[in-house]
């Protein structure tokens, strides 16, 4: 099976460009709601964060999000494979942006 780093270098190029290094700020959640207007995928509120970035942290790599009502940041762990391999992070990070933002990764 290819990797999307064997499919396209101008993607993953794009994507490691969205590399947020001052994470420490982005809070971390476990529960995936936003720290600010408490909104929630969980609570069918039809609400959904955005992917806008990732950081590698000593936790792992985790994708950054945005709250779409409060434009909070967020971040955790999109997948458990991706948390400790790079190759398989940006893998997952793809599906999450073409699913969430593609934009992120248009010309």
């Amino acid at each position: 099976m290819k990797t999307l780093k064997e499919d396209d270098a101008r993607i993953l190029r794009k994507m490691k460009n969205l590399e947020l290094p001052e994470y420490r700020h982005i809070p971390w959640l476990k529960d995936f709601s936003c720290p600010l207007c408490g909104k929630s995928e969980w609570r069918n509120e039809g609400w959904r964060p955005r992917p806008v970035g990732w950081c590698n942290t000593p936790e792992g790599y985790m994708c950054i999000f945005e709250c779409p009502e409060c434009f909070a940041k967020m971040r955790w762990h999109i997948s458990t494979t991706g948390r400790w391999s790079e190759d398989t992070f940006f893998d997952d990070l793809w599906v999450t942006l073409m699913v969430d933002n593609m934009e992120l990764l248009e010309e």
